[in-house]
């Protein structure tokens, strides 16, 4: 997928956060942004995200992109907000298991 990563910066989304909207690994968003071609999942998921079909990202380049569809920003603050939530939690945890000094 010749252009995909240069859609996805310009979505301002980091591998991680691209692969979990799609459904895929970190690893397989790479190798997709490498030239693998997508599994059908894929293609559906990338399709729904930016808003046009998967061909664009092989032949367009992302200086003809309109701004990123609202459903893909609503995915990704919703995902941020996630991992906030769940490292404060994890960090709260962390502070209640360390042992506190007797007065």
């Amino acid at each position: 997928m010749r252009f995909l990563e240069h859609y996805r910066r310009r979505a301002g989304l980091t591998q991680a956060e691209l692969a979990h909207l799609v459904g895929c690994s970190q690893t397989g968003l790479s190798e997709l942004e490498r030239g693998r071609e997508p599994r059908p999942e894929e293609t559906s998921a990338l399709e729904r995200l930016f808003g046009f079909p998967v061909d664009r990202l092989l032949t367009h380049l992302p200086d003809d992109v309109v701004p990123p569809p609202p459903s893909l920003m609503l995915a990704v603050k919703a995902q941020r907000e996630k991992e906030r939530v769940e490292t404060e939690k994890r960090r709260s945890r962390q502070w209640k298991n360390i042992p506190r000094p007797r007065q």
